[in-house]
């Protein structure tokens, strides 16, 4: 679908976008043409799904550099009344020091916010009740699925 028919057909069924996604890449090498397709959507948020980690190494490394990509595209986005949003998917909950390496991404957030999929944080092995308790400035997006509930064709 084209973005002129995307935004026709939100026009149409009475519709108001309230976020998209940017991929980790494009947050990191080119945040203003994140900041362009959020303007042009007028979106208030912009969610990050996923950050790289080949072979499954997410570890501190890779978690403060994140938080640097993240903290700057943020910060461009800010400017412009536009929140960034992590979505994590449970590495994120992996120890470091003394807590997790989620722990160090809150601390350092100082242009970010986090998107709370309840599934994911589970499968890291955290409550997503105490996680609010604990972040409850940093929350800003909840993503609620029933995850299995897919039917066999889809």
């Amino acid at each position: 679908m084209t973005k002129e028919d995307f935004r026709k057909l939100i026009k149409k069924n009475n519709l108001k976008a309230v976020s998209i996604g940017a991929s980790y890449s494009k947050l990191r090498d080119d945040p203003q043409s994140v900041l362009e397709k959020a303007k042009r959507y007028k979106v208030k948020f912009v969610m990050c799904p996923w950050i790289p980690n080949p072979d499954n190494t997410f570890d501190i490394d890779i978690t403060q550099a994140a938080v640097e990509t993240f903290n700057k595209a943020g910060a461009l986005l800010k400017k412009e009344g536009i929140t960034l949003a992590y979505h994590a998917h449970g590495y994120e909950f992996r120890p470091h020091e003394y807590g997790t390496l989620f722990d160090y991404m809150a601390r350092n957030a100082t242009d970010f916010k986090f998107e709370l999929d309840v599934f994911w944080v589970q499968h890291g092995g955290v409550d997503p009740i105490e996680l609010m308790n604990k972040y409850p400035d940093f929350v800003v997006l909840m993503h609620i699925q029933r995850h299995g509930s897919r039917s066999k064709s889809q």
